[in-house]
């Protein structure tokens, strides 16, 4: 009769082995995929906030197309390191941080159904003052600052050349002559003094406190009849109230000029980034839906993950639950005694747990990780998208790590309780056997 209802014990062992699976599979997912930590802890692994500023943003300077962008006073080209330095000053990797680790507490509930809704805003108004120091702190001081210079200078040569008089092209003069004699009036310590005040100008601008800025670079300030003399050239004495007249109040530098030297969606871009600046960029699910598909049905379908993943969540004790009553099932129809019913099951936990836990180890860490490792590196992206692909692969595959991880170790727990279970029985045997002999000997 023993062997018959151990018989009826086989399938019932291949379920369970099925259903604990399923379990840890689906815990795992659980606290992986589920868990906004899991993809903070992600970027932390990955040095993520500081791989933007070491890599990403450099490759993004890099692949620019600076065609629209050419008449621009300063060549933004020859600026690069310089702006990925003030980015980070103004933007420093724990702000990237604090951002991102906000868009996944919002985020990752709404995905697996546990929110109906979900919003998110960056606030960008409160870092705007720093950008502007961060300017002043990285563009516009050291070595950097003489390419700075250099643009501004030739950039007001050519702005006074449009402006000469008519009458003065008889004398010959060119725009070099006109930017020689800029470079000796204009040092650039006081040009640098000028453009600090001009960036403090500028940000109220960009915070969309003020649809205006204008810069000044008082040129006059500096100029003298020599100077101006040494332009007109001998014999010309009479132009020179009109050389003071061209001169003006200087160089002026505003919104309509920037346009200008903008292509029309570069400026639509300015305009929707100062918006953003002042109101801060809300990302909500009406936004995230519209980007996952206008297809009624595609909607339809991630609503429907969106719904099973939240039941299996809410019925993650279920998964548990089935098999370990299975389980004790198995233990009643195979053991003679409470010993044996209670040793059975802890050995079959220990061993399905074993087999799991170095399946997956030697599956993952002899061919998988290697397998996934060779299947996304094959892509031959240039610039910044090989800079993302390269470290989202890398990502990925960290992903999957920790994946399988959580599932090794919650079967290296189901080994640790099975094995204590198991010293238990034995102690329970011990005692017994020694109390049965104690009362032979005692009869």
């Amino acid at each position: 009769m023993i062997w018959l209802r151990r018989a009826f014990t086989l399938p019932l062992i291949l379920i369970f082995f099925a259903l604990l699976a399923t379990a840890v599979t689906v815990t795992a997912v659980n606290n992986t995929a589920a868990n906004p930590g899991f993809y903070n802890d992600l970027m932390l692994e990955a040095d993520m906030y500081n791989y933007v500023y070491d890599s990403i943003l450099p490759a993004a300077l890099d692949e620019m197309d600076t065609a629209d962008t050419s008449d621009l006073p300063v060549d933004i080209e020859s600026l690069h390191v310089e702006i990925v330095a003030a980015a980070e000053q103004a933007f420093p990797p724990s702000w990237l941080q604090q951002q991102f680790e906000s868009v996944t507490a919002s985020l990752i509930p709404y995905m697996v159904d546990y929110e109906e809704w979900f919003t998110y805003t960056l606030v960008l108004r409160d870092r705007i003052d720093y950008v502007g120091q961060a300017i002043k702190d990285n563009i516009l001081t050291g070595s950097a600052f003489l390419g700075v210079y250099d643009g501004v200078i030739s950039y007001m040569a050519e702005y006074y050349y449009q402006q000469l008089p008519a009458l003065w092209y008889s004398i010959g003069i060119t725009q070099d002559e006109i930017e020689t004699v800029l470079r000796e009036m204009i040092t650039p310590a006081w040009l640098r003094a000028q453009l600090n005040e001009a960036v403090d100008e500028v940000i109220p601008y960009l915070a969309g406190d003020r649809n205006y800025f204008e810069v000044n670079i008082p040129v006059q300030e500096l100029a003298t009849d020599q100077a101006l003399m040494e332009l007109l050239g001998p014999g010309n004495e009479d132009y020179l109230d009109e050389a003071w007249d061209w001169l003006g109040v200087g160089w002026t530098y505003t919104q309509n000029d920037l346009y200008t030297d903008l292509s029309e969606e570069d400026v639509q871009n300015l305009q929707d980034v100062r918006g953003w600046i002042r109101n801060g960029y809300t990302f909500d699910q009406d936004d995230l839906r519209e980007a996952v598909s206008d297809n009624p049905e595609r909607l339809e379908s991630f609503d429907n993950v969106r719904y099973w993943i939240n039941i299996a969540r809410s019925l993650l004790w279920v998964f548990w639950l089935v098999p370990f009553l299975l389980l004790i099932g198995i233990g009643f129809l195979g053991g003679r005694g409470w010993k044996t019913r209670a040793a059975g099951p802890l050995v079959m936990l220990f061993v399905v747990s074993l087999v799991m836990f170095l399946g997956l180890m030697l599956t993952w860490g002899q061919w998988g990780e290697a397998e996934m490792q060779s299947a996304i590196s094959s892509s031959d992206s240039q610039g910044v998208e090989a800079v993302l692909l390269d470290q989202a692969d890398y990502m990925a595959v960290e992903a999957a790590g920790s994946f399988v991880n959580n599932m090794q170790n919650t079967y290296m727990y189901m080994m640790i309780a099975s094995g204590v279970g198991l010293a238990a029985v034995g102690v329970w045997w011990l005692i017994s056997s020694r109390g049965k002999k104690g009362v032979a000997v005692a009869s």
